[in-house]
């Protein structure tokens, strides 16, 4: 590699229309794959957080107990909702427990699952 330049490699990129348009097809990619991948982080971190909170409110209601939460998504879109909580057996609670969920999220109460979660 002693007689490597990048004046050189500038110089044939800027002659070739095939590695001109290598190179953009590469940079795009490349701009794809970092945005996607940040894309998803956030998307991730934000249905953590909101799993959190969600179950931080409902374990105030009374009757609730402690809950778990889970958030399914898909493409950005919340597709069902799995909330285990101690109360979980009581249908008043299912009820209480299903339209905080649904109005929380803006989702169909039929995406909204409740279950009674083991006392530990």
């Amino acid at each position: 590699m002693g007689n490597f330049s990048w004046k050189s490699l500038w110089l044939k990129i800027q002659k070739s229309k095939y590695l001109q348009i290598g190179l953009i097809l590469f940079s795009v990619g490349v701009l794809l794959l970092v945005f996607t991948a940040e894309t998803e982080n956030k998307s991730t971190e934000t249905t953590v957080d909101c799993e959190q909170q969600l179950s931080d409110i409902l374990e105030k209601i009374e009757g609730v107990g402690k809950t778990e939460i889970m958030i399914y998504r898909e493409d950005d879109a919340i597709r069902g909702v799995i909330v285990l909580c101690e109360g979980g057996n009581d249908p008043t609670t299912k009820i209480i427990v299903r339209q905080a969920v649904s109005t929380t999220l803006q989702i169909d109460k039929e995406k909204i699952r409740i279950y009674a979660k083991k006392t530990e």
